[in-house]
């Protein structure tokens, strides 16, 4: 299983989309253009600790002045040996 940011098992780079190599990214890539000044909300509604699997849901809040909306998402946390493996 494999997610953004995650190389494949075995060290092969997976194709991004438009069939060009994945660029490596982590954590912080893209922080400086983020628009977000806060994370509210914050649910799990899913949590299976024997699968390994975790819903998380929560919302952004923009910071003051900007047009763009709040934004709610969700995303999917899959965890191997109790350390994030993908989202």
């Amino acid at each position: 299983m494999t997610g953004r940011g995650v190389p494949p098992r075995g060290g092969a780079t997976a194709p991004a989309r438009g069939g060009a190599p994945a660029a490596e990214r982590d954590c912080t890539s893209g922080l400086e253009t983020i628009n977000i000044q806060n994370v509210a909300a914050r649910r799990f509604p899913v949590v299976d600790e024997e699968a390994g699997v975790v819903l998380a849901m929560a919302v952004f809040i923009r910071k003051p002045g900007t047009a763009t909306r709040r934004n709610m998402f969700g995303e999917w946390f899959f965890l191997e040996n109790n350390k994030v493996r993908t989202i």
